[in-house]
């Protein structure tokens, strides 16, 4: 069963919700009018300011035209829309028409458009004229409303015209998802970092391979996907009931296949030999699988799409440095920020202190690592790329408040040295060495490390 927190991301990422809100407001708003026009007191508004739509034939000829004006407008300016952003997208990712699907001023201004349509077509149902057979009947207040909303659907389409080419603008994107990354930082992360204690410490065996440790059930997965969300409470609500110890296998972000073991259970009593399906159903109820990949636990995929529009820039067939370093500053403010975070401990532990749930989960390592190294070789072959993606390792390094972290930086520092190297051809290993620290001088950062002696730095052809 899927918690709120998932629900809730659904929904923020769907693009029926909020139109469906307002279809729904925009037929109860309609039958609320014709309602107060038929029972409650005379509004002679439209007798002072618009009083040939006062007349039914009027009235009818006005709302079919901002009935169909309306859809037509929306069904075009939204075509049109999905149309740019699938080729934005083939530049900088197809990943970022997620982006557009989120985006709450979209979602609403097509609400604003539905619910238009919609509430004209009730009005419109109720106006009677002379030759129906019944008395006329034009409804005053109704009319007013039409009028509000073909007002309100004018602003609403100068707004989407104005916020269609300022999300089109790759900085625009680009800082859409560093501001999600920040926002994802202070909700997983939210805990600035205190003394660390290694995880194996607390968990001792528990870390052990699996092959080595009698008693465990797997509990293999019936879906093929990507982890979008674990429920950690609701994991160890279920050891704890059980008195037992479940050890995830997977982590958010993680893609599994159908039958793939999913986690590890231990029973109380190791001398079962079955667990029963409902624990096993309880278990993959609290995992949710699907076909993407999502941000709500998942903070290395925000650092994926800004690494992926940065090694789109630095393609030959794009050749745009100025969005890579766009990107590598966005990263860089996410790491700043998660470098001083504290990261949950992967053990889980009952109010008793019984160790029953182990969840492997990325560490700032990790993500650093898996961030940096996919976009060095691109960064390598511009200079001011490689000087954005130094001064970001070595502020990053210098704010880090374990050494852990900074060691982690560090050897990514070393690695980058290595790529500089083999990237700048002929040139010996000083003079790379003399490139990078001319670079880190620029910033005023030279003095975070002690920089690697250059006869560790591997050059290829370096004798040419």
């Amino acid at each position: 069963m899927l918690n709120l927190e998932v629900i809730a991301d659904r929904i923020g990422s769907s693009y029926w919700f909020f139109p469906g809100l307002f279809l729904v407001g925009g037929i109860a708003l309609a039958y609320g009018a014709v309602l107060f026009d038929l029972y409650g007191p005379e509004i002679v508004a439209m007798q002072l300011f618009w009083p040939q739509l006062t007349e039914p034939s009027a009235a009818r000829m006005f709302l079919s035209t901002v009935a169909s004006s309306t859809i037509t407008v929306a069904g075009v300016a939204f075509s049109i829309t999905i149309a740019a952003f699938a080729n934005a997208t083939t530049h900088y990712g197809p990943r970022l028409i997620a982006n557009f699907m989120r985006d709450r001023g979209n979602q609403i201004s097509l609400g604003i458009f539905i619910a238009t349509f919609v509430y004209c077509l009730i009005v419109l149902n109720v106006v009677r004229g002379d030759t129906d057979g019944y008395d006329p009947f034009v409804p005053d207040a109704a009319m007013a409303g039409s009028m509000i909303l073909v007002s309100l659907s004018t602003c609403t389409l100068i707004y989407y015209f104005h916020h269609i080419p300022e999300m089109l603008n790759v900085s625009q994107m680009i800082a859409s998802i560093g501001r999600s990354l920040h926002a994802s930082i202070d909700t997983l992360y939210p805990d600035e970092i205190g003394d660390e204690v290694e995880d194996r410490e607390k968990g001792g065996a528990l870390f052990e391979d699996d092959d080595a440790q009698p008693g465990f059930f797997e509990i293999g997965s019936t879906v093929a996907g990507y982890v979008q969300h674990v429920d950690g409470d609701q994991l160890l609500t279920v050891a704890d009931d059980r008195a037992c110890f479940i050890k995830l296998k997977l982590r958010p972000g993680d893609f599994v296949h159908e039958g793939e073991c999913l986690a590890l259970y231990r029973p109380a009593d190791v001398r079962h030999q079955d667990i029963g399906d409902e624990v096993k159903d309880l278990i993959r109820a609290s995992v949710v699988i699907d076909v993407q990949r999502s941000p709500m636990q998942d903070l290395q995929f925000l650092f994926d799409q800004l690494t992926e529009v940065a090694i789109r820039a630095l393609s030959p067939g794009v050749n745009d440095p100025t969005t890579a370093i766009n990107c590598i500053h966005w990263i860089d403010s996410g790491l700043r920020k998660l470098v001083t975070r504290d990261f949950p401990p992967s053990l889980r532990q009952t109010e008793n202190g019984d160790p029953r749930l182990l969840l492997p989960a990325r560490d700032f390592n990790e993500m650093l690592d898996e961030t940096c190294r996919k976009i060095m070789p691109f960064a390598a072959t511009n200079g001011e790329t490689a000087r954005a993606l130094l001064e970001m390792l070595a502020v990053v390094g210098k704010l880090g408040r374990s050494r852990n972290r900074k060691s982690c930086v560090a050897a990514n520092i070393r690695v980058f040295f290595r790529l500089l190297s083999d990237e700048l051809g002929p040139r010996t290993s000083e003079e790379v060495r003399e490139f990078v620290v001319t670079r880190l001088a620029n910033a005023e950062l030279s003095g975070t490390f002690e920089l690697p002696n250059v006869q560790t730095l591997p050059h290829e052809g370096a004798g040419a």
